[in-house]
């Protein structure tokens, strides 16, 4: 049975490798100890010897050497030493770049930067390391912005994610290349270099010019709401209304998901197509502005993902190749993880890639027992219910609460979403050629955002509108995915009689 299951995923191997790797990246996770990446390297030439002399298509072999690999790369994200230490000693700074605008907490600055260099009056070191700084700094204004360079000396605290099983915001920090959190006040840091012009201050400017045209142009509310569903930052919201999204399970909403990039490649579309270009140029100029975009967004791992799966759409288009969807989307999974193995105990990495894999199995089925419902009523009910239930478990562990009402809530916001970001993203352009007509767009996109958040309150105000949920386990999870497998397979013999 297990090698009928292997010979299955062979037909789709980006499914096999995505599998067999993430397996012995959890595998690595979860025994929590060092295991010698030299033996583990003999074990795969091992294995690899075994292909190429007793039966090169003996597929369990092919699934150890994943295996192993998956637990080779996730070793080798802790073998580094600390390299930062000697910033807390005296008469020693540090040259970093700072990669992001800071953003306010409750009791400091945040900012993420690279460390480039450590020096002395003696001595200099080139390196290159990702840090979370911390700033202790009383302004409303940040003492820096995304793109210049920085100085850092006296840093008063200094922490070194260690460990081969980092937990909650360390392995946050860790799954984005983030190693080191260094503490310092604003006096401790010298900006030495602020450069005319580079990407990354050119869309930090952009964005910056896109939420004064929002703040000027729509209530305080709901232009926080347009930035947060336009640029996918939540902190942009108090924590009293993430509640209430959460609650409603509406979240997705104010983060850029597989729906918001959807939704802008639709709008491209008809544009482009409006504009007179060909299909393939307008899907080409649609990728390349969808690349500028998630530059813009600091490409979060569910932009990274639709982004990738349009270009392999492209390509395929072009090859005039069919698009396997499961493939595609396997194919991505693997490549991330094989740069960055950490990455799959990110939070937006599960719910993103589990809940594109419920639409692409789920929705066909969903879709047609909503055959009795007007189609576009049906169309979004399963799209909602196919990803939810691709996700419950992943949000119960998380977020220790499920929502009852996710299918109203999502079934009265959605359809209004793509004139929201339309609006939204429309009247950006507008604003910057003269504030008065995005004054004038947005009088719709303020009244649309008014609804949204009144729907999203409305719902998550009711008692049972989620469920706490206060423990759930390892078996638990694995049990949940088992049991979906089972009934989705025999609902495609017996109900519907077919395995597509």
């Amino acid at each position: 049975m297990v090698m009928e299951f292997l010979l299955k995923l062979k037909k789709r191997p980006f499914l096999f490798l995505f599998i067999f790797l993430a397996m012995g990246i959890v595998f690595s996770y979860w025994i929590a100890i060092r295991v010698n990446v030299a033996f583990l390297v003999i074990i795969m030439l091992g294995a690899l010897f075994c292909i190429i002399t007793i039966d090169k298509k003996f597929t369990f072999f092919i699934g150890v050497i994943l295996f192993i690999l998956g637990i080779i790369l996730y070793q080798l994200q802790f073998t580094q030493e600390s390299r930062l230490v000697p910033l807390t000693k005296d008469h020693h700074y540090g040259i970093a770049k700072v990669l992001r605008d800071p953003i306010k907490g409750d009791f400091n600055w945040q900012v993420d930067i690279k460390v480039t260099k450590l020096q002395t009056n003696k001595w200099e070191m080139k390196l290159q390391e990702k840090a979370r700084l911390l700033i202790y700094h009383d302004g409303d204004t940040p003492p820096m912005k995304g793109g210049q360079w920085i100085k850092l000396k006296d840093i008063s605290s200094y922490e070194y994610i260690e460990g081969y099983r980092p937990e909650g915001y360390n392995l946050y920090l860790k799954s984005n290349r983030i190693d080191h959190i260094l503490s310092a006040s604003a006096n401790s840091i010298e900006v030495i270099d602020t450069v005319k012009w580079n990407p990354l201050i050119s869309s930090l400017r952009f964005k910056g010019i896109a939420e004064e045209i929002f703040d000027q142009t729509l209530g305080y509310n709901q232009g926080s709401l347009a930035k947060s569903m336009v640029f996918g930052n939540q902190g942009y919201l108090s924590e009293e209304v993430l509640k209430t999204f959460s609650r409603s399970g509406t979240a997705h909403v104010i983060a850029i998901s597989g729906l918001h990039v959807g939704i802008i490649i639709l709008i491209l579309g008809r544009a482009m197509a409006w504009m007179g270009f060909s299909k393939n140029t307008g899907y080409l100029i649609s990728l390349a502005l969808l690349l500028i975009y998630g530059y813009i967004a600091a490409f979060p791992v569910s932009i990274i993902r639709a982004i990738a799966m349009f270009g392999v759409f492209i390509l395929g288009y072009n090859l005039h190749r069919p698009y396997d969807s499961i493939n595609g989307l396997s194919a991505i999974a693997f490549i991330i993880l094989l740069f960055n193995p950490i990455a799959i105990f990110s939070v937006s990495f599960q719910l993103s890639f589990a809940a594109t894999m419920g639409i692409i199995l789920l929705y066909p089925k969903l879709n047609k027992l909503f055959a009795f419902v007007p189609k576009v009523i049906g169309g979004l009910l399963a799209v909602t219910i196919s990803a939810q239930l691709a996700t419950i478990p992943i949000i119960a562990y998380h977020f220790k609460e499920i929502s009852i009402v996710a299918w109203l809530a999502n079934l009265l916001i959605v359809p209004f979403m793509s004139i929201i970001l339309g609006l939204a993203l429309f009247s950006i352009i507008l604003g910057i050629l003269n504030l008065s007509f995005a004054v004038i767009i947005n009088q719709l996109t303020n009244l649309l955002l008014s609804y949204t958040l009144w729907v999203v309150e409305f719902l998550s105000s009711f008692n049972y509108s989620s469920i706490e949920i206060t423990n759930i386990n390892v078996i638990t999870f694995i049990t949940y995915y088992i049991f979906l497998i089972v009934i989705y397979h025999l609902s495609s013999k017996r109900i519907w009689g077919t395995n597509k």
